[in-house]
């Protein structure tokens, strides 16, 4: 199985790395990021990769909610998709040389040069976690628990900080954003984990399908009640709605389903399609939401459609990302 997933990934990442150096040698003439909305597809797999990667770096710090030798392949997976998160964010700037000019020359009032060091001291940690096994119940061991979970929380605080870049867009203003990001991360780092590992806590898949149940509740409530003079956009309620179905459907699923049955599988991949429709609706129809006095005036919304070019690269994200667990898995 490994094998098959390492041979895909490779596959993935040719064709995105061509599909990439394709963008490098015509220019944004093939992708759909435009002033009107200038968050795309690579964003979205930016906040999926890089929350799934955090969530798996908590769990790998909890002590007791992973066996210390399946901890280390979970910290050394969530360094996979901390470094794919990275990728996207490299091909979405454009050329590989803005992230450096931003880190370099950065200020730190910048929400993106808080966000690019959440992002890299997660990849260090994330690494360090997994070279780090000291005793349980020690207090190094206490010590490498807090790292991990300090780490985690910066990681989310740097991610909820980057979504202000727009302050027209007062939904996404809130001081628990972080928090919602967090929890996310718990549900699609949590549903990897119990995927691909046997030694975690056995009320895991059932406690995190129950999170993907009360986020949307609450995310619905917000948009309701808390929004304060924005309409709520028609696609973020429906995509709250069909989360809260899956939520529930994966919750049921993982109730009847045992440790190795398709039923404990079908929950876990329904709890990823769950994660990744509410990264995209969290980056994408945010910015077509606007108060409604501005929107009465507007004869045409923005519609994103990604390039195909696009859909590749992402591919060869995946692929990355894939590749570098795959390794993982088969030498530990």
């Amino acid at each position: 199985m490994v094998w098959i997933m390492g041979l895909v990934s490779l596959v993935a990442l040719v064709v995105g790395t061509i599909a990439w150096l394709q963008e490098q040698r015509c220019g944004l003439a093939f992708e759909s990021i435009s002033n009107e909305v200038p968050w795309g597809l690579y964003i979205v797999i930016y906040f999926f990769l890089a929350g799934t990667g955090g969530g798996m770096l908590a769990l790998a710090s909890v002590p007791g909610a992973i066996a210390p030798e399946a901890s280390r392949v979970i910290a050394l997976l969530a360094f996979a998709f901390l470094v794919g998160s990275g990728f996207s964010i490299l091909v979405d700037l454009g050329r590989p040389a803005r992230a450096w000019r931003l880190v370099a020359a950065g200020r730190l009032t910048s929400p993106m040069f808080w966000d690019f060091i959440g992002l890299a001291q997660g990849v260090a940690v994330s690494f360090l976690l997994a070279l780090w096994r000291p005793v349980e119940g020690s207090e190094a061991g206490y010590l490498r628990a807090a790292a991990g979970l300090i780490s985690t929380l910066f990681l989310f605080g740097a991610e909820g900080w980057t979504l202000l870049i727009y302050p027209g867009k007062r939904n996404w203003m809130h001081p628990y954003v972080p928090l919602v990001l967090f929890a996310e991360g718990v549900i699609s780092g949590g549903a990897v984990t119990f995927l691909l590992l046997k030694d975690y806590w056995p009320w895991l898949p059932i406690l995190v399908a129950g999170l993907s149940v009360v986020l949307p509740l609450l995310e619905r409530a917000e948009e309701w009640f808390l929004v304060g003079g924005l309409r709520p956009h028609f696609k973020l309620v429906h995509s709250n709605q069909l989360r809260l179905w899956m939520g529930l459907g994966a919750l049921v699923l993982l109730l009847l389903g045992t440790e190795s049955s398709f039923l404990r599988v079908a929950g876990g991949i329904l709890l990823l399609i769950q994660a990744w429709i509410g990264k995209w609706a969290m980056v994408l129809i945010p910015q077509l939401q606007m108060p409604y006095e501005q929107e009465r005036m507007l004869k045409k919304k923005p519609v994103y459609r990604p390039a195909v070019w696009e859909y590749l690269v992402v591919a060869g994200i995946f692929g990355l990302t894939g590749l570098l667990s795959g390794v993982f898995l088969y030498f530990i």
